[in-house]
């Protein structure tokens, strides 16, 4: 019988799709690589020596440890040994039992084994120390990076709460004289009596003053100008902190008044593969209670530490074109189905750009003229005025021009003034 040693299993074409692996060829050892220079130095060294016992018996551990590790089973082919079985077929078998007895080899089997046990044995333990400092670096590292965000969420929180507080407070008084209790004109405590004849007799008879609240109603909208002049002009850093700023205050503000005041945020003017280039509006939700970016709720992702992050950037602002019906649409769309219908309506637009498309502008008109109350559409312009004084409107709109430096106070001082109007 052929030792399996010397052959290899090649596979042999079929008569259709399939491939018979059973055809045995002799193999010349071709592209074997370190597994056959092992094996060719130990043939030499084995063949060379006189006293071939003691040659593979003084074989130290580093020796038995590559000779097993670097003739594996490969191409079908046994070179020297494997761990698990003594008898198995291989070359060195054949070879040590040409000079020696299987006897002889089963004893070098058990050497070159142990050997190679040993030396593994060493590398796993090394290997295991390795990986348990290596764990405690990776422990460490992973808890700075967990304290650098808490720290980093910390000052998000703390520069945001600072906007709210400052925004908010000189926003508050407005919206509550906007919508106070009012009273009942005409009447003061003590003019009417509810019961005449307790009212002599006992002195408590009089009525109390008569309060109604306010009717008024306010919606007002956020966007955001998503294109990417915003990015390339420098601007997006810092009408991204004031679309925070005001949008955070504007949320606090709404849950003091939660039945008179409508509040939406939108980014208009991003690239979408659906709806063509620049054309993409996104309106932002509000977060769960649960969730632990509540304190910046939709504007999770303008907050301090995420804005710096777009310096070099410019993922957020991305698209090609400023268009502003889908903006519109977008808004009519919310407004009819969660703001009042008969709330006076303000929107609020950041915006760098110059309205050029004619059909863009004539759509925007329409969706305008046709949304319910009364309505005001004011674009503050980061662009300098002598760009677009005189450029066309949809109709509804305004255009102001405002600098970097105090976007957030004119925010906050038309919010004021459109309030101040409606009282």
């Amino acid at each position: 019988m052929t030792p399996r040693g010397d052959y290899r299993f090649r596979p042999q074409k079929g008569t259709g799709r399939y491939v018979s692996y059973g055809r045995r060829q002799s193999y010349d050892d071709g592209g074997r690589g370190g597994s056959k220079q092992v094996w060719e130095w130990f043939e030499e060294n084995y063949n060379a020596a006189d006293e071939k016992k003691v040659w593979l018996m003084n074989q130290g551990d580093d020796t038995c440890y590559n000779l097993i590790r670097c003739s594996t089973n490969r191409f079908g082919i046994e070179d020297i040994a494997v761990t698990s079985v003594c008898d198995l077929d291989t070359r060195a078998k054949r070879l040590v039992e040409k000079k020696l007895t299987s006897n002889d080899w089963k004893e070098y089997w058990t050497h070159l084994v142990e050997g190679y046990e040993r030396v593994r044995g060493e590398i796993q333990k090394r290997d295991e120390e390795d990986r348990s400092r290596n764990s405690e670096r990776w422990e460490a590292e992973a808890q700075a990076r967990r304290a650098e965000r808490i720290v980093i969420y910390d000052n998000d929180v703390s520069t945001a709460l600072r906007t709210v507080d400052l925004s908010a407070g000189s926003l508050k008084s407005e919206f509550t004289d906007a919508f106070k209790l009012h009273e009942r004109v005409d009447d003061d405590e003590g003019d009417w009596l509810d019961d005449p004849v307790a009212g002599h007799m006992t002195g408590h008879g009089f009525g109390d003053e008569i309060k109604q609240r306010s009717s008024v109603k306010l919606q007002i909208t956020l966007s955001l100008d998503c294109s990417n002049s915003m990015y390339y002009n420098t601007i997006h850093k810092a009408a991204a902190n004031a679309f925070r700023e005001i949008g955070l205050s504007m949320r606090a503000l709404k849950s003091e008044f939660h039945d008179d005041l409508f509040i939406g945020f939108f980014l208009y003017s991003q690239d979408d593969w659906r709806d063509g280039r620049g054309k993409r509006v996104i309106r932002l939700i509000g977060k769960s209670e649960s969730d632990t970016k509540d304190v910046f709720g939709e504007l999770w992702n303008f907050r301090q530490s995420e804005i710096e992050g777009w310096y070099g950037q410019g993922g957020v602002f991305s698209g090609e074109d400023t268009f502003v019906a889908p903006l519109f649409e977008k808004i009519d769309e919310w407004e009819r189905k969660e703001s009042d219908s008969g709330a006076i309506k303000l929107d609020l637009i950041i915006t760098d750009a110059v309205l050029e498309h004619k059909g863009d502008i004539v759509e925007a008109s329409i969706i305008q003229d046709n949304r319910d109350g009364a309505l005001q559409t004011v674009f503050l312009n980061l662009m300098p005025e002598g760009d677009w004084v005189m450029s066309s409107l949809p109709r509804h709109c305004t255009q102001y021009h405002v600098d970097v430096e105090n976007l957030s106070g004119a925010l906050r001082n038309l919010i004021m003034d459109f309030v101040q109007i409606q009282l």
